[in-house]
């Protein structure tokens, strides 16, 4: 059973589909690309998996169940977790402190006010393990605003991992990155996907990221479903290089 599908989603802002009787499956443990020209609709499609607004037709399924108008907070919960364009993280925190709050948040101690010497160890331990996975120990105690972006994306990754997702949603994670940052954020992509099994959908531009790491990728253009299939498929169909250079189909 796959663990996202999308059955003949739809969505509609008054007169303008943004999104026309779209269908996927995502299997768990995949690692699915979207990708498509400016304006085809990768944002809208993000949107509605995540829950910040419902189709206007068809159904969305997590885990085999309906969550068409899930708000995003109840998403987190089923563990549905979406990274975004703008990297959101407390800047006049540092590392620790973030991931402090995260951690905290994800085993429901934000609200308390004094943590027992047992859960502060465990809380602690979970940080250590985060940071040690995105190799963040010598940025521990920085300020998060005094980081280079690319290191601020890997803290937001990180917050997101604290919730021990079961979908992770990136939404062009190497955007405003350089060539070394962004192949630092490819790797990370890997291994999480490679060593921790996380089922993920992310949304890129890059191409050479796109067809370097996913198993699966999804083409939209123009709010449709243009193609599906592998790097290998993808980067051969007609259709696809239409698309993307512009010729006529």
């Amino acid at each position: 059973m796959s663990l996202l599908s999308l059955k003949n989603v739809t969505r509609r802002f008054g007169s303008l589909s943004a999104l026309s009787n779209i269908s996927m499956e995502v299997p768990q443990g995949e690692l699915r690309a979207v990708i498509g020209p400016n304006g085809a609709g990768k944002t809208t499609l993000f949107n509605l998996i995540s829950g910040f607004f419902p189709p206007s037709e068809g159904e969305l399924l997590f885990d085999g169940q309906s969550v068409k108008g899930v708000p995003p907070e109840k998403l987190v919960h089923r563990g549905m977790i979406r990274t975004f364009q703008i990297t959101e993280i407390f800047l006049d925190l540092s590392v620790y402190e973030n991931l402090e709050i995260a951690v905290e948040t994800a085993h429901g101690l934000n609200l308390r006010p004094w943590l027992s010497p047992a859960r502060r160890r465990q809380v602690r331990a979970h940080i250590d393990e985060l940071m040690q996975t995105l190799h963040l120990e010598d940025l521990a105690y920085r300020m998060a605003g005094e980081l280079a972006h690319g290191d601020q994306r890997v803290v937001e990754i990180a917050i997101a991992l604290a919730r021990e997702p079961r979908l992770l949603l990136l939404d062009e994670p190497t955007a405003g990155m350089g060539d070394e940052e962004t192949d630092r954020m490819t790797d990370l992509i890997r291994h999480l996907h490679q060593e921790r099994g996380i089922t993920m959908l992310f949304i890129e531009h890059d191409m050479s990221i796109i067809f370097n790491v996913a198993d699966r990728i999804t083409v939209l253009d123009n709010g449709h479903l243009l193609a599906e299939g592998t790097p290998a498929e993808i980067s051969a169909n007609a259709d696809v290089q239409a698309a993307y250079l512009g010729a006529a189909r």
